[in-house]
């Protein structure tokens, strides 16, 4: 297996938690909502700093453009952080820990991760601070000695995925699900190696699972507990990381060779071999298509190369300020991507990133017919309220063609809103609300 290519490193003796750092309604009233991109043109790149030492990591950015991920101290302590308007940097210190990573967050604010350090109870005694600020996202269950576990993944209806390391003597992880209440769900079967890397709104949970050879195969978990093997793809093991609101699911496959090489796979079936000749990794995949994730350019590069991609634009490297390895690790709804820059040194620090490179808007328009049809499926809205939608995001577009951005932005800003009244479960229609907020934004700058 390359060493070049960034593959997730599983960190044991931590506590995880949720944290609530920001009190907002489910359409972002009470908080600055800044246009995608917060002014930057497309194609603009930006260090995000860090909180006083050397280096910093982003891994997770929601639609409203709050990014989340760790960074070191001017005490060389690695705290979780969140980025306010303008990109200021915030530390979490969930339970005043020594050691906090976050690794996901939701449209609602919601924090996932882990912390460890002194006076923090271990994993295994089921630690919850029942105060707003944090809480532990759950407990082992009833053998929960020795037991190590962290969640990766939080969708808006507060459910969490992620790892978990079971009690001595197993050595291997197994594939783990949180309710909103902390109760705990093992998705890898009884002796069964696996991880969960990622939750969408329905329900849906994609990752790894190894057969009895070992050998990692790519899985989506259903909400009724159902598991779907998504192939090798044509390779000889297959993981997934991340599934988007409409079921695509991205990760990638290794060849016999031994080499990683990104792959999408379809809701309707299908399999795409993203970058077929290149070695890379497919970290994340929006509602409008694009992918994201890290390709290395040839056999003698050194370095790492964040990518986007979509099947209307192909392949666009990521702008490198630093120049050394480098991964783009998320992307949101509206094309703001995060992730990091290593400096081109041995155990050189690392740079937390964000570009931003948005989709067409006919990419948008789309990705908004298909999310209202989702939601008309699941019976969150009515079979009349997903007609009504789809016919307001349909004059919005052909405003948007006609060059009336004004317009656009109107009808986009009213369905934001309309869809939260009319939705059966608000939870549901959050990350949509969201997307058209911060869309009607871009179509009407300031």
């Amino acid at each position: 297996m390359s060493s070049k290519i960034p593959l997730r490193v599983l960190t044991a003796l931590c506590v995880p938690f949720v944290c609530v750092p920001l009190v907002i309604s489910s359409a972002g009233a009470g908080r600055t909502v800044l246009p995608p991109g917060a002014g930057e043109q497309p194609g603009a790149v930006l260090d995000l700093g860090t909180l006083g030492g050397r280096s910093a990591a982003a891994h997770d950015v929601n639609t409203w453009g709050v990014v989340a991920g760790e960074s070191t101290t001017s005490d060389d302590l690695r705290q979780a952080f969140l980025t306010m308007p303008a990109h200021v940097m915030v530390a979490l210190r969930p339970y005043d820990a020594v050691d906090s990573r976050a690794f996901s967050i939701n449209d609602r604010g919601d924090v996932v991760g882990y912390a460890f350090g002194d006076g923090i109870p271990e994993a295994s005694e089921g630690f919850r601070q029942t105060g707003r600020l944090v809480r532990a996202v759950g407990d082992c269950g009833p053998s929960s000695v020795g037991c190590f576990q962290s969640p990766l993944s939080i969708n808006n209806l507060r459910e969490a995925v992620g790892w978990r390391y079971p009690p001595y003597p197993s050595i291997a992880p197994v594939a783990v699900a949180w309710r909103q209440d902390g109760v705990s769900r093992l998705l890898s079967p009884t002796g069964k190696r696996g991880e969960a890397l990622d939750i969408n709104d329905r329900g849906q949970i994609v990752g790894w699972s190894a057969d009895p050879t070992g050998v990692t195969h790519a899985v989506v978990w259903g909400p009724d507990g159902a598991v779907l093997d998504l192939g090798m793809a044509g390779g000889i093991a297959s993981v997934a990381v991340a599934i988007n609101e409409l079921g695509d699911v991205a990760g990638y496959r290794y060849t016999a060779d031994l080499k990683a090489h990104a792959c999408l796979w379809r809701r309707n079936g299908g399999v795409v071999d993203v970058l077929p000749d290149v070695e890379s990794v497919a970290y994340d995949v929006n509602d409008a298509g694009q992918v994201v994730g890290v390709l290395v350019e040839s056999e003698s590069s050194e370095w790492s190369t964040p990518f986007v991609w979509s099947a209307e634009s192909g392949l666009v490297r990521l702008t490198n300020l630093i120049g050394g390895p480098s991964t783009a690790r998320k992307i949101n709804a509206l094309g703001e991507i995060v992730g990091w820059v290593a400096e081109p040194i041995e155990e050189g620090p690392s740079h937390a990133m964000w570009w931003y490179e948005p989709p067409s808007m006919s990419m948008e328009f789309r990705a908004i017919r298909q999310l209202i049809a989702v939601l008309a499926a699941d019976h969150v809205i009515g079979h009349g309220h997903a007609v009504a939608a789809t016919a307001h995001a349909r004059a919005a577009e052909r405003a948007w063609a006609a060059g009336d951005g004004p317009r656009a932005a109107r009808h986009t800003r009213t369905l934001s809103a309309w869809l939260l009244r009319v939705a059966r479960d608000e939870r549901r229609a959050i990350h949509l609300a969201a997307f058209l907020e911060r869309l009607s934004l871009r179509l009407q700058p300031a």
